[in-house]
């Protein structure tokens, strides 16, 4: 369970669970490395969210390309 700003996840069984974040120290993105502090309530749910978009965007791609028939 998300306790504010701490913990980005999902509770549905795909590969978004191979992708956490987490803030080490309560500062620093395990992701990137981007440091917010926790004061910083909004950028820190805009930076969870660049994070899930960048995981839709990078899924959806290989979806596609595993769609797209081999021409011979």
């Amino acid at each position: 369970m998300n306790n504010g700003s701490n913990l980005l996840e999902d509770d549905r069984p795909n590969s978004c669970q191979e992708m956490i974040m987490l803030w080490l120290d309560d500062y620093k993105c395990s992701l990137c490395g981007a440091e917010l502090p926790p004061s910083f309530v909004e950028e820190r749910l805009e930076h969870s969210d660049f994070h899930f978009a960048e995981l839709l965007q990078k899924e959806e791609s290989s979806i596609r390309q595993a769609s797209v028939p081999i021409q011979r």
